[in-house]
């Protein structure tokens, strides 16, 4: 089914991961990942920590492109993350509702900085965080407004077309364009980034709105 697909959509490739997670574990480990990131570190300046992270970041993205089906499922069947999920999964399936293998298009053009976190409570937007939170990227520094007021604007366009009260979502920022990766729920289970939900669930839950970036390297 996932080979007709492919061929069916003329996709490229696509980004694949259960309803709950992605099979990262392995495409961690993966000699996709060694050759991606070899040739990327071609172009980062020796003892630039943080220009390697960036590269590692960036290499493990590009490693998530699926061109084949049979990739995704023996990715997916080695992956100890989408093992547990499942087995978690058929313990209390009545209560995680329905599990699916979701296939998002791939865009060759994402980068690690693009990608940002949003808190959405009582459908207001109260902080947004870099998604990636160790690792400084000099961009989002240099157009930290420009980032912010793009965000704000966009989600202000696509809020009443959401019909959740409460939850967090996942914005994928490019030159041209602003789209949403994924809608995740509001529970301290989902990762809070550069926020923390112990000490920042105030501002979390009623503001004022924060956008955080990390300002030099951790």
């Amino acid at each position: 089914y996932i080979q007709t697909e492919f061929i069916k959509r003329g996709s490229s490739g696509v980004f694949a991961k259960l309803s709950t997670r992605s099979p990262k574990d392995v495409l961690m480990e993966s000699q996709k990942l060694k050759q991606i990131l070899k040739n990327n570190l071609l172009s980062v300046p020796k003892e630039d920590q943080n220009g390697e992270m960036i590269a590692y970041i960036n290499s493990l993205i590009a490693a998530g492109n699926f061109t084949d089906g049979k990739e995704i499922i023996d990715v997916f069947s080695h992956s100890e993350r989408v093992y547990v999920d499942l087995k978690r999964w058929l313990q209390f399936s009545t209560e995680l509702g329905e599990m699916l293998i979701t296939l998002r298009e791939f865009d060759p053009d994402l980068r690690a900085h693009m990608e940002f976190r949003g808190f959405v409570y009582k459908n207001k937007l109260t902080a947004v965080t870099q998604y990636y939170d160790t690792t400084f990227f000099p961009i989002l520094k240099e157009k930290e407004q420009i980032y912010k007021q793009r965000i704000l604007t966009f989600f202000e366009e696509i809020q009443p077309l959401i019909k959740l009260e409460n939850y967090i979502v996942d914005f994928v920022c490019f030159d041209d364009k602003i789209k949403v990766i994924e809608l995740n729920p509001w529970a301290t289970t989902t990762g809070a980034s550069l926020f923390s939900w112990h000490k920042d669930r105030s501002v979390l839950m009623n503001g004022p709105f924060e956008f955080r970036i990390l300002y030099s390297p951790v």
